[in-house]
């Protein structure tokens, strides 16, 4: 199977100017490895969406949430769910949904020789990259953040 990948953008290094990446063919190999790629990644997508709804309707419906931290918290163990939720919901829904987008797009593209499918596939594993990397900035600052308010706390 050939597929031609057919990109407007030009190359700003000279180095890239010496191969032309305007029109690229993917030989059969690569599609097949893309192909197994995208195959793993909506199992895991699927998984991880299931396992999401799972672990909602346990924080929802087990009440161990708000038995442990109504007394600490002046809404109740209510807030510390809904925070949980908000928080879960952009660390692992999000990401399962891309990565879910990203395997569909990819492999109806490969089974229909079609570019436009295919750049929203690699589009949404970039979109997937991106989010997690700001989730990981953000995860390092607010550590951060913690040990310096900890630090101050220490000191004063």
């Amino acid at each position: 199977m050939t597929f031609f990948i057919v990109s407007n953008h030009k190359p700003q290094h000279s180095h890239m100017e010496e191969k032309n990446i305007e029109t690229m063919e993917l030989s059969g190999r690569t599609l097949r490895e893309l192909w197994l790629a995208a195959k793993w990644a909506k199992l895991l997508s699927i998984i991880t969406v299931c396992m999401y709804f799972i672990v909602i309707l346990l924080v929802i419906f087990s009440g161990i949430i708000t038995s442990l931290f109504a007394a600490m918290v002046p809404f109740g163990g209510f807030f510390i769910a809904l925070i949980y939720i908000v928080v879960y919901t952009l660390t692992v829904l999000i990401p399962g949904i891309l990565l879910y987008n990203f395997a569909t797009n990819t492999q109806k593209a490969i089974l229909k020789n079609d570019d436009d499918l295919a750049t929203t596939g690699v589009k949404r594993l970039r979109q997937l990259f991106q989010y997690t990397g700001i989730l990981a900035l953000a995860s390092i600052l607010f550590i951060g953040l913690v040990i310096a308010i900890n630090v101050l706390y220490a000191i004063f």
